[in-house]
């Protein structure tokens, strides 16, 4: 559907944040991805993916971005993936939890799952983009008082009550259009057409 979208809208570039090859897939070009394929190539579309890249850029990622836009102070790397932070941590006056979660649904303009296992007022939080549920365990580690990511896995609720820490998953897709919203605006102050399809 994304790749119809570009072809109507006649971009010679598509870029996205979850490209067509994961490094645990067979590399076989069959079925719908051969589609996919044939579609960018007939219509002469180049696609870019930029994965851990987008999360974790400092202007336009999707975590450092949303901390900046939702007025986290003091910013620091979280969420090391081989060897790379792709998070963000950060402080706020401390908050009502509930005001904590009001401001996250405003923002991605989705419904909150929580596990609110942690204090009733907020002071430190971290965010890792997408499906970084597991990362909770770092952030109770570190002392966090809530971990904002997309999804999550059954476990991580009773895991959010143990540890003692607030968890919020805002879900995938909706933490993951931060950046490349952001990149759009970049690219339109250098002079180039773009647009952000959802």
């Amino acid at each position: 559907e994304t790749i119809e979208k570009a072809i109507e809208k006649g971009v010679d570039a598509l870029i996205v944040h979850h490209g067509l090859f994961w490094k645990q897939d067979k590399q076989e070009i069959t079925g719908s991805l051969k589609k996919k394929i044939e579609r960018l190539l007939f219509h002469q579309i180049s696609l870019f993916a930029y994965h851990l890249p987008l999360d974790s850029h400092r202007v336009i990622g999707n975590n450092w971005r949303a901390a900046s836009d939702l007025g986290w102070q003091e910013l620091e790397p979280f969420g090391f993936f081989n060897g790379v932070a792709v998070g963000v941590k950060g402080r706020i006056k401390a908050t009502k939890r509930s005001d904590v979660q009001n401001q996250l649904q405003t923002y991605y303009c989705q419904q909150a799952h929580c596990a609110l296992g942690g204090k009733k007022e907020i002071e430190t939080l971290a965010l890792i983009s997408g499906g970084a549920y597991k990362s909770l365990a770092e952030a109770a580690k570190e002392g966090i008082d809530c971990f904002i990511t997309g999804n999550f896995d059954e476990p991580v609720w009773h895991q959010a009550f143990e540890e003692k820490i607030n968890f919020f998953a805002m879900g995938h897709s909706a933490t993951e259009r931060v950046g490349p919203i952001a990149l759009a605006e970049q690219m339109k102050l250098k002079n180039i057409d773009c647009h952000f399809l959802d």
